[in-house]
């Protein structure tokens, strides 16, 4: 144990015997093994015992995540250790209370709430987070002298708008807000406002975000969670404020989310989750907020009463409140609130009808009828307004980029009517638009059909145009800062013309544009590895393909990519085949989109352990690149990745020689195209790490890997690719006999893994690293543990193979890389 460590935890031990009466209390908490014993205790107390250790636990698992990612600072772990003492102090002094209550099992029985099946389930949660003690303390060592600080640029906010100088009422709310948060001067506190949709809990969080920021704070960071491409868009947005050293443009969502999240361990040590409602106003408070905005503050009696008139129709949303308001104090046609009143009640519901079956939409659930508000705003729009606001309708309503809308001059004046009516919100920093999601539902809504048909095709067109286009010859890397800034509206778009599709199709020109604009984004999620988004978005491109067309051979090739890096070989293989045979029915020379077909069938041959069978595909791809002279050869073929597939093959056939005369010549092209030391040097250092290790050259495998995982964890320290070098790591630790060593890669690897399967869809990669990380514990003796991780990986693995997906292999250790992609294996 460090020094310091020590020093810190002696000084713990020592204030915890200050609190117990005696050694034999002290002996209790530092070893409670009986959970039958706690169990014994009385209901109340140990509650709060367990609710105390349940937050302690996860901070724990976010401690161990972090551990594992590698990149841990002194004062990260100083302030995990600061919450250890005071949990553990305040564990002690409710393990004293308790056993001096003196309550027998007699005096429980008539008064417990809990079955004595809960009470055992929550007594060996007790007994389970109390040995984690230990584990943080070992963290702690593990760390202390050897972690890179992870440093930040101070004073800056992601506050996506200004302070609105028009915020009206909300006092309580705010002050409950502010009392939550201030009085708890260690912990930071999580706060959940709750309402209907339009109620005004955004311009509450923003009028509290905005106060704190004209108060001083240094940092403030805005993460909108409505969809995981709105997510992911913040914290890079957040990363890139902040000035981490390690953010760069081409980072990963998952590197940036990390950044983020691991700087935000470092400035507290735990939450506090309360929740408030947001009521609608009253009507007293809906009169008082119209008469402001109209800047009617000593108005007349019968204005006050038209106020309250209006307000009883809008039943306190706070929306609706503002906007009819603004359109009372900006329209020409209303001089006073008095003069609305007939409008609001004219022809109520007329020209609104709202068909969910031929809008393809749900309504918002609200218990006042909105229509004719939603109506007169959306009338009184002049034509370029309308038109500006056709096509934010069929977007994201967040982070909505201006520079999509042309001409300039045409755009200003229309923005600035829907600034003016509260429709549209702009960050004056970023020029970013919004929407609220309730206003853009009803305006789409409210829409015609040729209104939608345009603005979509408008849409397609611009998007069409900024997007990056992938070709098929490199990666989309250099590009990840626009991918992501327009991913969310693209998937915004994908969803409407979707939902729309089975009344209101796109014709066909405007179908052409959407699939390749759908293709490109989903190369990019490949990329990102948000899998199961992709392949949603590439069914539905197949569903409107035609089975033989070209744009069909191009969605294979994206399926077949994307089946092969989760572990699907076999449907992998299968569109392998169909592109294989569209594009040699279409394609008269032999370009790099032939070869690549090739290169394809062969790729996919190998994942499915058919090696012997993808050869001469592969062969086939490196001839016609290599039927072209230099320097067109690289420049135009990507023959670096057909020689490093061609080498994965006799690989897998034991062929190392020639596996590694593939992996010289692959290297060669690697550095001409991708300059020295890139990802791909990665790749085959991976694999020259393989053949040494069963060479049984360990140390030079191990130097090997160590190298690859350098190369490739550059900027994606959650990618695959990263799993997959741990994984590397730890077998070979395997084969050095150092167990230890191979454990702790192995749950490195596990993180990575667990973190990537909610966009992954399957757990093939963990039963793997679980697989493994049992026979080390066999190893070492714990034959519990061994046999868990083991049941968990077996059963997932025979439900994956189940499905007829993943190829099947008799040899033990293949069937078990066989659930996952080839390059991971």
């Amino acid at each position: 144990m460090l020094p310091q460590a020590e020093s810190l935890w002696h000084n713990l031990l020592d204030q915890c015997r200050k609190i117990l009466d005696n050694e034999d209390d002290f002996e209790t908490m530092t070893a409670f093994d009986d959970h039958e014993q706690v169990a014994a205790q009385s209901d109340t107390v140990l509650t709060e015992i367990i609710a105390i250790l349940s937050e302690f636990g996860d901070q724990l698992k976010f401690l161990q995540i972090f551990s594992d990612s590698g990149a841990l600072d002194e004062e990260t772990l100083a302030a995990f250790f600061e919450i250890l003492q005071a949990l553990t102090i305040n564990i002690v002094k409710a393990i004293k209370y308790f056993r001096r209550r003196k309550i027998t099992d007699a005096a429980i029985a008539p008064n417990s709430a809990w079955s004595n099946l809960r009470r055992e389930t929550e007594a060996r949660s007790f007994v389970a987070a109390m040995k984690s003690n230990a584990e943080l303390v070992q963290l702690y060592e593990k760390h202390f002298a050897n972690s890179s600080p992870l440093t930040a640029s101070m004073r800056c906010h992601t506050i996506p708008f200004i302070r609105n100088p028009g915020f009206f009422g909300r006092k309580d709310i705010l002050d409950m807000v502010d009392k939550s948060f201030r009085e708890q001067p260690i912990r930071p506190t999580s706060i959940a406002l709750w309402g209907a949709a339009g109620i005004g809990k955004t311009q509450i969080a923003l009028e509290y975000a905005n106060r704190l920021w004209s108060e001083g704070f240094n940092v403030i960071i805005w993460i909108s969670s409505e969809t995981n491409a709105e997510r992911a868009k913040c914290y890079s947005d957040a990363a890139r404020q902040l000035q981490f050293k390690d953010f760069s443009e081409t980072n990963t969502p998952e590197k940036n989310q990390h950044l983020v999240l691991q700087w935000l361990q470092r400035t507290g040590t735990g939450v506090i989750a309360r929740s408030f409602e947001v009521p609608p106003f009253t009507l007293s408070e809906s009169t008082e907020m119209i008469l402001q905005i109209t800047e009617q503050c000593e108005a007349p009696e019968t204005e006050v009463q038209a106020a309250r008139e209006v307000s009883g129709e809008l039943g306190g949303l706070a929306l609706a409140i503002d906007i009819t308001a603004k359109q009372i104090k900006n329209s020409r046609r209303f001089r006073s609130v008095q003069d609305f009143i007939p409008y609001l009640r004219r022809d109520l519901k007329a020209g609104y009808t709202r068909s969910k079956q031929s809008k393809g939409q749900d309504s918002h659930w609200y218990p006042h009828d909105l229509d004719n508000i939603w109506r007169i705003a959306f009338q009184n729009l002049n034509e370029d307004a309308a038109t500006l606001m056709n096509l934010i309708c069929n977007l994201s309503p967040e982070s909505i980029p201006q520079y999509l809308f042309q001409p300039r001059e045409t755009v200003e004046d229309a923005k600035d009517e829907l600034l003016h009516a509260s429709l549209v919100r702009i960050n004056p920093e970023t020029g970013l638009m919004s929407v609220h999601r309730l206003l853009q539902h009803a305006y789409f809504l409210d829409m015609s059909t040729a209104a939608r048909m345009t603005s979509i095709h408008n849409l397609l067109v611009l998007l069409r145009a900024y997007f990056p286009t992938y070709d098929g010859a490199s990666h989309l890397y250099s590009q990840w800062n626009l991918c992501a800034a327009l991913h969310l509206h693209i998937q915004a778009l994908r969803d409407k013309v979707i939902a729309l599709k089975a009344t209101e199709p796109i014709d066909n020109d405007d179908q052409e544009l959407y699939t390749e604009l759908i293709l490109n984004d989903t190369w990019y999620m490949i990329e990102i590895q948000q899998f199961l988004e992709a392949e949603r978005s590439l069914l539905s491109l197949l569903e409107t393909a035609e089975n033989d067309s070209v744009f069909a051979a191009k969605v294979h090739r994206s399926l077949l990519g994307l089946y092969e890096r989760t572990g699907r070989s076999i449907l992998a293989k299968n569109s392998a085949c169909s592109e294989f045979a569209i594009v040699r029915r279409y394609s008269q020379s032999m370009s790099n989109d032939v070869a690549n077909a090739w290169s394809n069938m062969g790729y996919t041959g190998v994942s499915a352990f058919e090696a012997s069978d993808g050869i001469p595909y592969l062969d086939k791809a490196i001839s016609i690149a290599k039927d072209v002279p230099e320097p067109s050869r690289y420049q135009q073929f990507n023959i670096d990745r057909f020689l490093r597939n061609r080498g994965r093959a006799k690989q897998q056939m034991r062929r190392f020689e020639d596996a590694l005369c593939d992996f010289d010549e692959a290297e060669s092209y690697q550095e001409k195209i991708h300059g020295p030391n890139s990802h791909y040097d990665g790749e085959t250092k991976y694999e020259r790490a393989k053949i040494e290790a069963w060479r049984g050259n360990l140390g030079e495998a191990y130097a090997l890997a160590t190298k690859t995982h350098d190369l490739v964890s550059a900027g994606k320290p959650t990618h695959a690719s990263v799993m997959a070098a741990q994984y590397r790591l730890g077998w070979i630790a395997m084969l050095q006999g150092k167990n230890d060593l191979a454990l702790q890669h192995f749950e490195k690897s596990l993180v990575i893994s667990r973190m990537n399967e909610q966009h992954r869809g399957n757990s093939g990669e963990s039963a793997r690293i679980q697989w493994r990380m049992s026979q080390v514990l066999e190893r070492m003796g714990m034959e519990e543990n061994a046999l868990s991780l083991q049941e968990a990986a077996v059963k997932v693995k025979s439900s994956l193979l189940a499905t007829g997906d993943y190829a099947q292999v008799e040899d033990e250790e293949s069937s078990w890389d066989a659930l996952v992609g080839l390059l991971y294996r």
